[in-house]
């Protein structure tokens, strides 16, 4: 593990070696980190003077300053992939750029989920629920083909000078007054700037600076990250719009489908990377692909979406559930729940997942009591209490299982366009900006 961590390291050239740290360092070290507090505390100091930020968001960025320490990076394999590859995670610390980060994902983050909510697979859900609409449309056809691309290191892979500039354009578009709660747009960069620059870390006694992108797991290198993707993919998205097709992404992940030949999709590939050449890629398309955690296939037109199993390590592990905390364990058997509800439009597919779910839970050792409790307080959260196909087979209700799916993909919905409605009222509470915008600018 510790070569291949090394590997990474080496070509990414994302990290900047300054120096190996042992007793007698410490001092030397101690400089360091109070020369980055220092030069953080002085451009917040001078914003605050130059009344480029006001005293309460001075304050703000200041508080709890006496926990601070270095972030550390660990690196977490993902196993769900061949060869194994390490994604970089950041343990933060360091109390002025948590403090930073957060404040401008406050501001950032519902302007980005805003304009692309309608492109963005936050979960497997949102997959399901493009893929049965363009069904229900009668654009699925026997010869459509489901193609998955996955970026490789996009978090290590761009570079913080090509971040400002797609993060100025993209605020320059959206941000209509280019203000956000009486910060203006330099403003908003120049804070930016603060964190990303000072991306310092510790990893197994060794003390870098981060100079090219940023950790899987910090929320504002990610949210520039998918900003650069997002104009990256344009070329993508227009092309299959014209066509209908579906077109979302996460993160490192796209999906989409394609009914022309895989010459003419290679081809649009290679255009779309003639100014990025760095961005390397690896494309799935068949009739039959793994995307997140589900299972896509269609045979002669008709739509099988299923869980996606590892075989590997199931039924011995929990259920994994994209974007859900493996942690969690009072909400994971809901969260699995949700999506067979949602995968599974035949009651006995359901029960059989179902019953994977029970037995994932089991060998983990959680009691009988407990997983029936879960399964029967989730049939009457959805209004189905009657559906007690846990039970057996003698149980198996179709129209009490359609309900089910009915009142699960209600509940999706409402929750997809709460979090909408939550982003516009920021905006339209934190940025100016003209009523008549255009809306049709947002994708």
């Amino acid at each position: 593990m510790q070569e291949k961590v090394l590997e990474h390291m080496i070509r990414t050239g994302a990290y900047r070696f300054i120096m190996e740290l042992n007793v007698t360092d410490q001092h030397y070290f101690e400089i360091i980190f109070n020369s980055i507090d220092h030069h953080i505390t002085d451009k917040l100091n001078n914003l605050c003077h130059d009344k480029l930020i006001s005293y309460s968001q001075w304050e703000k960025l200041n508080a709890n300053r006496s926990t601070n320490r270095l972030d550390t990076l660990y690196f977490l394999p993902d196993t769900r992939r061949e060869n194994v590859p390490f994604h970089p995670m950041i343990q933060t610390h360091h109390r002025l750029t948590i403090n930073l980060s957060r404040f401008l994902i406050r501001l950032l983050q519902p302007i980005y989920d805003h304009v692309t909510f309608s492109k963005t697979f936050n979960t497997g859900v949102d997959v399901i629920t493009a893929l049965e609409e363009y069904n229900k449309k009668g654009l699925l056809r026997s010869n459509t083909l489901f193609v998955a691309l996955h970026i490789h290191d996009l978090s290590t892979l761009i570079p913080h000078e090509h971040m400002y500039t797609t993060l100025q354009r993209f605020l320059c578009q959206y941000l209509f007054d280019r203000e956000i709660e009486g910060l203006t747009l330099p403003t908003i960069l120049d804070l930016v700037r603060l964190v990303v620059e000072n991306q310092y870390i510790l990893c197994e006694n060794k003390f870098y600076q981060q100079i090219q992108g940023g950790a899987c797991n910090a929320p504002l290198t990610m949210l520039l990250t998918n900003i650069f993707i997002y104009y990256w993919q344009q070329e993508l998205m227009a092309t299959l719009n014209v066509q209908n097709e579906i077109f979302g992404r996460c993160f490192d992940e796209i999906f989409f489908t394609w009914n022309e030949s895989q010459e003419r999709l290679h081809d649009l590939l290679h255009t779309m990377n003639r100014y990025q050449p760095e961005i390397q890629i690896t494309l799935v398309a068949n009739d039959h692909i793994n995307y997140l955690d589900l299972h896509i296939q269609q045979h002669k037109g008709d739509l099988k979406i299923q869980v996606a199993h590892d075989l590997h390590i199931e039924p011995y592990s929990l259920p994994y559930v994209f974007g859900h905390p493996r942690n969690q364990y009072h909400t994971l058997l809901r969260a699995a729940l949700l999506r067979a509800t949602r995968c599974c439009t035949n009651v006995a597919d359901f029960a059989n997942e179902l019953q994977h779910i029970q037995l994932s839970f089991q060998y983990n050792r959680f009691t009988n009591d407990f997983i029936i409790d879960k399964i029967q307080l989730y049939f009457e959260e959805f209004s189905t209490p009657t559906l007690k196909i846990h039970c057996g087979e003698q149980y198996y209700d179709q129209s009490l299982s359609n309900n089910l799916r009915r009142n699960v993909s209600k509940y999706n919905r409402r929750r997809k366009f709460a979090k909408i409605r939550r982003c516009r009222q920021f905006i339209n509470q934190h940025c100016r900006h003209p009523d008549n915008q255009d809306k049709s600018s947002l994708v």
